[in-house]
């Protein structure tokens, strides 16, 4: 019989419920995300590619030593040929329907975790953007999820709180004046990388229109994000604002699975009747067979042990970036594990200003140092425009 869900609470009491939408929801983005590198990944870093991955691999080896598999952890250390990046993303994709159609969604998420990951690991400037890293996260935290959703529940509020809130603070600390006077937008659609054919008309709109956008943009990025530790009815107002944003800019910009995903984030400010009410009836049975309360004392260590660890994780590499110019990269936590620190090149160690500040609480991004390294294509310069809205770039 079903144990009738809790409204004694004034705080959100994201359950049982809102993991399993979240669930289906983060197996479509990693399929979404294994799909297109498919066709994609052997020109982009296969043995031919335009940056490969075997090369890069062994740049790190040669300048980092043992520290080379701490720092970039993937299974392509064993091979980097077309055959393995093939299969790691088509082993992926797979793993992704098992979680889509909730089947072995714990073997799976695990799986989907490890292959994009590898893939991140050696992506170089293919995979070094904001959305990879928040899928990373994401899939790190969902990994345990299916075991004790609850103890999970605020843990993914924080990733959304940090992701939103630094993608505003970002905007106002880049020095940047068109943020500050409010005329980012009107060259915003017109510059973006992949603009849709309904920014053409957006970026016609009156000055005085766009500049309220702006405005709203800064607002909705640096205010909405304290509403998700409000009572009950203040955070699903906040995430209805986070969900409204997000999908203006999915019609006005193509960043691939990063609005998705990050609607997907919102679920966990919402209770289990308010997910509930979304569900088709044919999913109510499956997402109520998830553990609505505290886990047996076997399921419940390896939860608490995990979740130890992601909060030491994002703790001390928050606190690295925060060092700035000491940033030592034998302090960096391996890339990928949370918020993937990228080696750009990997041929020297970076020092001084070379480290930068990470998108979000995660390691550095590190630049090449000496001139050998520069044959490699670098992460374009964004001085030349704002941050985009809804992003730290």
């Amino acid at each position: 019989m079903d144990t009738p869900l809790s409204t004694s609470w004034p705080v959100a009491r994201s359950g049982p419920i809102a993991a399993w939408a979240f669930l289906r929801i983060l197996g479509a983005v990693y399929c979404i995300a294994f799909l297109s590198l498919l066709p994609q990944i052997d020109g982009l870093i296969g043995p031919r590619g335009i940056v490969p991955a075997g090369e890069f691999l062994e740049a790190v080896r040669r300048a980092y030593g043992t520290s080379a598999y701490w720092f970039v952890p993937t299974v392509f250390w064993w091979s980097a040929s077309t055959r393995a990046l093939l299969l790691v993303c088509g082993v992926g994709a797979l793993a992704s329907v098992l979680v889509v159609v909730d089947r072995l969604t714990t073997p799976a998420l695990a799986v989907c975790w490890i292959a994009y990951l590898s893939v991140v690991g050696v992506g170089q400037e293919f995979l070094s953007f904001q959305w990879d890293s928040l899928l990373l996260e994401a899939g790190a935290l969902a990994i345990l999820t299916s075991a004790w959703p609850a103890a999970l529940a605020w843990l993914y509020r924080w990733l959304l709180f940090r992701l939103m809130f630094m993608s505003g603070i970002v905007k106002l600390m880049s020095g940047d004046v068109a943020w500050r006077n409010l005329t980012a937008l009107t060259y915003h659609f017109e510059t973006q990388p992949l603009p849709t054919p309904l920014s053409w008309y957006v970026h016609q709109l009156p000055a005085a229109v766009l500049h309220g956008m702006t405005g709203g943009t800064l607002v909705v990025e640096t205010l909405t994000p304290f509403m998700y530790f409000g009572p009950r009815r203040v955070q699903a107002i906040g995430a209805g604002i986070t969900v409204a944003f997000q999908c203006l800019i999915f019609l006005t910009g193509n960043y691939t699975f990063f609005n998705v995903l990050t609607i997907a984030l919102a679920l966990w400010l919402l209770d289990d009747e308010t997910v509930l009410a979304g569900l088709p009836q044919r999913f109510v049975g499956r997402a109520r067979r998830m553990l609505a309360g505290p886990p047996s004392d076997w399921r419940r260590w390896p939860v608490q042990v995990g979740v130890a660890i992601l909060v030491f994780v994002n703790a001390a590499t928050f606190w690295s970036a925060r060092r700035g110019p000491s940033f030592s990269a034998r302090a960096a936590w391996p890339g990928g594990l949370v918020s993937r620190g990228k080696m750009k090149a990997a041929c020297g160690k970076p020092s001084g200003t070379d480290a930068l500040p990470p998108g979000f609480f995660g390691s550095g991004k590190f630049i090449p140092t000496t001139p050998s390294c520069r044959r490699a294509p670098i992460f374009h310069s964004t001085k030349s425009r704002p941050p985009m809205p809804g992003s730290m770039t």
